[in-house]
């Protein structure tokens, strides 16, 4: 009686379909995981992106005084505050990036 369960399980690929079940579970995980990793990859690298053309900007904006200083030989704090803005964005990304290595880190 037994021989004949095990036999009908075995034969009908029930063992067989029991793995692959699992196995399929199994993949799917991970190909989860490897999206949700993805995709915050991609969120950290749009922002980031942001953040260097920011900071493009910036030194475009510092060097226009500058050079405006230089010419005219005066100026009126305007590069000042353009260099303390680089540095504002500067600091923005050092601690976007600090963030991003915790977050890391943790997983």
């Amino acid at each position: 009686m037994a021989e004949t369960i095990i036999t009908a399980i075995l034969g009908s690929g029930g063992v067989v379909s029991i793995f692959f079940f699992f196995f399929r579970r199994w993949i799917e995980k991970v190909l989860d995981e490897h999206e949700e990793k993805r995709k915050s990859m991609h969120e950290y690298q749009v922002k980031r992106d942001e953040l260097e053309d920011k900071k493009s900007h910036c030194y475009g904006r510092m060097f226009f005084w500058l050079y405006k200083a230089i010419v005219t030989n005066q100026h009126n704090g305007d590069l000042e505050r353009a260099f303390e803005e680089l540095q504002k964005v500067e600091e923005e990304i050092k601690s976007f990036d600090r963030r991003k290595l915790a977050e890391l880190r943790n997983d």
